[in-house]
């Protein structure tokens, strides 16, 4: 059924943006960073008919003072 589909790719697509999420914030905490900063989500398909996404989490790792 089409609804299946949608609500299983939309579970993928969360299950990828998490871990992406979670990979960054541990790239930052490895340099040392207090938090993340002017974080966004950016996307590109990998080939026409591939079916494959590529999901990117960007953001400046920083140090807070004190």
């Amino acid at each position: 059924r089409p609804d299946d589909d949608a609500g299983g790719e939309a579970r993928v697509l969360a299950e990828a943006r998490e871990i992406t999420l979670q990979r960054l914030v541990e790239h930052a905490q490895s340099l040392g960073a207090d938090a993340v900063v002017g974080l966004r989500f950016d996307s590109n398909t990998m080939g026409e008919s591939s079916g494959l996404l590529e999901i990117l989490a960007l953001g400046t790792a920083v140090k807070l003072a004190g």
